[in-house]
């Protein structure tokens, strides 16, 4: 009986070590295929998936309306065929209030969502 728990103590942690260690090899696997592709394709880029554009960048062509909160992230800079870009995903949410005999609840619904580019075109259009 000793044996049975010890082994599937030992069992639980070398499946938990697994799983770290596929992690660790996919995030190091996908970080070195985007360098690779990024490379070829966008010379020059830069990217910092912490920080995006800022709400007046997203909200500049005028598609949405005012947000109550505001998140952005992933921000990529770079070229494609000699037309610098940029690039951040964006996330808008509004505001919504109910009211209720048992008080009231205030949540906020996603309204908007996706990836704004920037293109700096080389003439008029």
């Amino acid at each position: 009986m000793i044996g049975f728990i010890v082994g599937l103590v030992v069992g639980i942690i070398l499946i938990a070590i697994s799983f770290k260690i596929k992690s660790n090899f996919s995030k190091s696997f996908i970080r070195e295929f985007k360098k690779i592709v990024f490379d070829k394709y966008f010379p020059g880029w830069k990217l910092n998936e912490k920080y995006g554009m800022n709400q007046q960048e997203i909200m500049f062509p005028g598609f949405f309306s005012d947000p109550d909160r505001f998140y952005s992230s992933e921000y990529m800079s770079g070229t494609y065929e000699g037309m610098p870009f940029k690039s951040s995903k964006y996330k808008l949410e509004r505001r919504e209030v109910q009211h209720s005999k048992n008080g009231t609840t205030v949540t906020y619904v996603p309204y908007a969502e996706g990836t704004m580019y920037f293109f700096d075109f080389q003439r008029e259009f």
